[in-house]
């Protein structure tokens, strides 16, 4: 019953920590800062049956950030679990 955002999360490590999270009954917030990766995460997740919830966000930058925290704020109420994944690029 738990809220859970994972940052990075559409593929790889954060995909699979996600798939987890959303296993034991968590709703799970996929973030990434491609839209089209969120969807095809969403879509692989529901094919599993669970029900995870998707928002686009480059964490590097504060507007991307506070969009993010309101969309859950204002969608869930609050946030129970923080995953940070998130690594450079360059």
């Amino acid at each position: 019953g738990k809220v859970a955002l994972v940052t990075a999360s559409a593929t790889g490590i954060g995909l699979g920590i996600s798939r987890r999270l959303a296993q034991e009954g968590a709703t799970v917030i996929i973030s990434s800062r491609n839209k089209a990766n969120i969807d095809s995460a969403i879509k692989e997740l529901q094919k599993e049956g669970l029900n995870p919830d998707g928002f686009p966000c480059h964490v590097g930058k504060k507007e991307d950030r506070e969009k993010l925290l309101e969309y859950i704020k204002t969608k869930y109420g609050r946030l129970d679990v923080l995953v940070l994944n998130a690594a450079i690029s360059t």
